[in-house]
């Protein structure tokens, strides 16, 4: 299997839409601030970091 990071981005930025859940609710469950998901999940950041990435889409993928 091969990972591309556009992919990987695509995933978590649609994990966020399905989330269910607002901005302030991603930041608390993340450790992510507000303004960085808000950028992230609106394409505005050209190339988020891979660790906020997979901060994202672990902590949104994770069954509380």
């Amino acid at each position: 299997m091969k990972c591309e990071p556009q992919t990987i981005i695509d995933d978590a930025r649609r994990a966020v839409h399905s989330s269910g859940l607002t901005y302030h609710q991603i930041s608390e469950k993340t450790g992510l601030s507000y303004h960085w998901i808000a950028k992230f999940s609106q394409g505005i950041i050209p190339d988020p970091g891979i660790s906020r990435v997979l901060t994202l889409l672990n902590a949104l993928h994770k069954k509380d």
